[in-house]
């Protein structure tokens, strides 16, 4: 497919999550709301790899024509995103992480969690699945949402590959502008992780939203403009 010029934003949630999430989110550039496969069918995706749910994202990329693009992944998606940035060199021009795992040497989702959960995850999720109790969504995800947002979650929730928790991204650092948003009231991937996942990046350019681990639900405005701003300091790199 040709591209056309143009400048967009890539947007990567996290698990058990969808598009929907960015509906309120007010960007400056043509945006490309990721969806992984089978949202809200229920264990559909059980037997999918890692590099599957990539593949998914290229796809919809490559039916994109915007030829300059900024990738945002949230959560899990910081993952992804990394592939994504390899997969699209000269394309990709900025990566914004938001709360989002980034694995140091090109580890898995849960080799960024801290000890204790590190060692638990991969055994609840053998007996209990991947998707959480309606009380841990609304108590863990949902911090900080209204009672609308937080059904919507809870109902909308998908079970994911536990490959995709478990196998190792093996994504590396792309040498482009780079920015991590860390959630400081989030229960899904604390604060201080969150630092740890800044360092991982290698970046200092870090902003904070005082909100729990959907920023773009519960901030949507805040969000937009740490993005819009970001997206506008690469015009004015590029101009000089």
């Amino acid at each position: 497919m040709q591209l056309v010029k143009g400048k967009g934003i890539v947007l990567i949630h996290g698990a058990g999550l969808g598009a929907f999430i960015w509906q309120d989110m007010k960007l400056d550039w043509q945006v490309l709301r990721i969806n992984f496969q089978n949202r809200g069918n229920g264990p559909a995706n059980t037997g999918l790899h890692y590099k599957d749910y990539v593949e998914e994202v290229v796809q919809q990329i490559d039916n994109w024509t915007v030829d300059q693009i900024v990738i945002v992944g949230h959560s899990i998606g910081g993952c992804i995103a990394l592939n994504i940035a390899a997969r699209y060199p000269g394309r990709v021009i900025g990566f914004i992480g938001i709360a989002a795992a980034i694995p140091a040497k090109g580890g898995s989702f849960v080799s960024c969690l801290p000890p204790m959960k590190r060692l638990l995850l991969p055994l609840v999720m053998r007996i209990f699945g991947t998707k959480p109790p309606a009380a841990t969504i609304k108590n863990g995800l949902c911090k900080g949402l209204d009672d609308e947002q937080t059904a919507k979650i809870v109902s909308r929730f998908t079970f994911e590959s536990r490959e995709l928790y478990l196998e190792d991204c093996e994504g590396k650092i792309p040498k482009i502008p780079r920015m991590y948003i860390l959630t400081t009231d989030d229960r899904e991937m604390p604060a201080e992780t969150q630092r740890q996942m800044a360092k991982n990046l290698k970046t200092k350019d870090i902003s904070k939203i005082d909100s729990g681990h959907l920023p773009m639900l519960q901030e949507p405005f805040k969000l937009s403009h740490l993005i819009n701003d970001f997206c506008k300091k690469l015009d004015t790199q590029k101009r000089e």
